[in-house]
C-alpha cells in the first residue's frame, strides 16, 4: 500500500483541498502586498504634489536678514517651535523635500507647516529669528 492510501479518506480529502486552495491563497497574499505598495507610492506622490502646490501658494517666511542656514533640529531644541506646530516640507529652488530634524533651512526657502489656529505669527517669529 502506498503511504497516501494508508491515510484515511478524510485526511486525503483535507490534503487535496489544501493543495487546491494553497495557490489561490498565495496569489491573494501576493496581490494584496502589491496593492499595498502601489497605494503607499501613490500616497507619497500625492503628498509631494500637495507640498509643492502649498509651497508655491504661500510666500517665503525666511527673509534676507536671517542666517543663511538653520537646521530644524537646532530650531526645535533651542528656539522651540510653538506647541501645536509641525513643519512638513521645505521648498527650495522649485523642489520640495520632506522636513525632518536634519533639514537645513536657508534664506529664500518656503516652508509648509501644520498649525493650530492662531499660531501663525508665533511660528513666523521663531523662523525669522532663526
Amino acid at each position: 500500500m502506498t503511504r497516501l492510501a494508508r491515510l484515511g479518506l478524510r485526511m486525503q480529502l483535507v490534503i487535496l483541498v489544501l493543495l487546491a486552495v494553497a495557490p489561490a491563497l498565495a496569489l491573494t497574499v501576493y496581490s494584496g502586498q502589491q496593492q499595498r505598495r502601489a497605494i503607499q507610492q501613490d500616497a507619497r506622490d500625492h503628498a509631494l504634489v500637495l507640498a509643492r502646490v502649498a509651497a508655491q501658494a504661500i510666500r517665503p517666511v525666511m527673509s534676507a536678514n536671517t542666517p543663511d542656514v538653520t537646521v530644524l533640529e537646532d530650531l526645535a531644541l533651542h528656539s522651540g517651535l510653538p506647541d501645536g506646530s509641525q513643519l512638513i516640507s521645505v521648498m527650495r529652488n522649485g523642489r520640495a523635500q520632506i522636513a525632518n530634524g536634519q533639514t537645513e533651512l536657508q534664506a529664500g526657502d518656503q516652508v509648509l507647516a501644520i498649525l493650530q489656529p492662531g499660531k501663525e505669527d508665533e511660528l513666523r517669529r521663531v523662523l525669522l529669528k532663526g
